[in-house]
């Protein structure tokens, strides 16, 4: 980045004051600054925020006058955007993603890394690609678009929530609704699964055959022991609360069987990098595997649990003004492939851009 264009950006931030972060305008430094063809012809940016935010921004030639930001999948960086980067930037959206200032891997050796600092990473990093924008075009955007998938699609509804005139809408993909709900059911499958395993084939074949077997009515041969249904049950049904009263069934549903089997090393995967940072009252802050299974965290101390809730979800889709945009709905599923119950950010206008994007 030249001193003319970092002299033309900063009086860009300087004129969009309004959305400078607790009055501090975002730092950024950049190493990539070029034109690439590749969807699409479109000016690729990449660089740091705060000095440790890895970010990335792309603007395409042929630009359609909104910005879609991403956000990451849980074991993702600013690079990790599957599918959405080619198919937004093809259609025209600028695009950007940043690795939201922590790592899962080394997550809980680094004490300065917070999961909650997505948040201000995210913030950051749409007031910064809106400069930029304005920079490019010379027009500011009509839209901006939160997207993701997995932890990205919990982002997605808990940033569309609490930012409402930053972002007009979003596309949450499976996304769960509650750090606390989402990784204590999964600890619950992880243990449970582990009973069932001996007999996880047998299971995943009955199911292929009668996809609409019911276990608890319909015995396999052999039959499963009484401890086996028990955890099978467990997996089905888990029923969970958000602080705001709302419950559902955070089971994993009839057919997702082959799921669990194939995604256990990565569950466990999670938890073993997580739950030393997410309770560090838990063994002493250092649990086994054995140990990580067993974690509750409506077990945790009240403290734990208040910060674990810090990142729930509660479907209060208001804008403070409305610009005649009629007031979304909110959609609650269970999932087959095992994840959460995902909450879908919807809206009668947006099923064009949804299906756009």
């Amino acid at each position: 980045m030249n001193w003319k264009s970092a002299f033309r950006l900063l009086g860009v931030l300087s004129a969009l004051s309004a959305f400078r972060v607790n009055a501090t305008p975002v730092e950024a430094t950049w190493d990539t600054d070029e034109l690439r063809t590749t969807p699409v012809p479109h000016r690729y940016i990449h660089g740091l925020i705060r000095s440790h935010v890895k970010f990335q921004v792309l603007l395409p030639v042929s630009w359609n006058g909104k910005i879609a930001i991403f956000t990451r999948g849980f074991s993702g960086t600013e690079l990790s955007t599957g599918a959405f980067q080619t198919a937004a930037v093809t259609r025209g959206y600028a695009f950007a993603s940043c690795d939201e200032g922590w790592f899962r891997p080394t997550i809980k050796d680094n004490p300065q890394d917070d999961y909650y600092e997505s948040r201000q990473s995210l913030v950051e990093l749409t007031v910064y690609t809106k400069a930029l924008v304005l920079m490019q075009y010379g027009r500011a955007s009509s839209r901006t678009l939160l997207v993701g998938s997995s932890n990205g699609g919990h982002h997605t509804r808990w940033m569309v929530e609490a930012y409402p005139l930053m972002f007009d809408g979003g596309i949450s993909g499976f996304g769960y609704n509650s750090q606390l709900t989402q990784w204590g059911s999964v600890a619950r499958v992880v243990r449970n699964y582990d009973v069932i395993a001996p007999r996880i084939d047998d299971i995943i074949a009955e199911r292929a055959r009668n996809p609409q077997w019911d276990p608890f009515r319909e015995r396999l041969a052999p039959p499963l022991t009484d401890p086996q249904l028990t955890a099978l049950r467990n997996i089905y049904d888990i029923p969970m609360q958000l602080t705001n009263g709302f419950r559902y069934n955070d089971g994993r549903w009839f057919g997702s069987e082959a799921n669990w089997k194939s995604n256990y090393n990565a569950l466990l995967g999670y938890l073993r990098d997580s739950v030393p940072r997410w309770d560090e009252t838990y063994r002493g802050g250092r649990p086994t595997d054995a140990e990580v299974k067993l974690w509750n965290p409506l077990n945790s101390p009240a403290y734990i649990q208040i910060d674990l809730r810090r990142e729930d979800c509660f479907g209060h889709l208001a804008r403070g003004r409305s610009r005649g945009i009629q007031e979304p709905r909110r959609e609650h599923h269970r999932t087959k492939g095992g994840g959460e119950s995902a909450g879908r950010v919807l809206h009668p206008r947006h099923g064009a851009r949804r299906n756009a994007v």
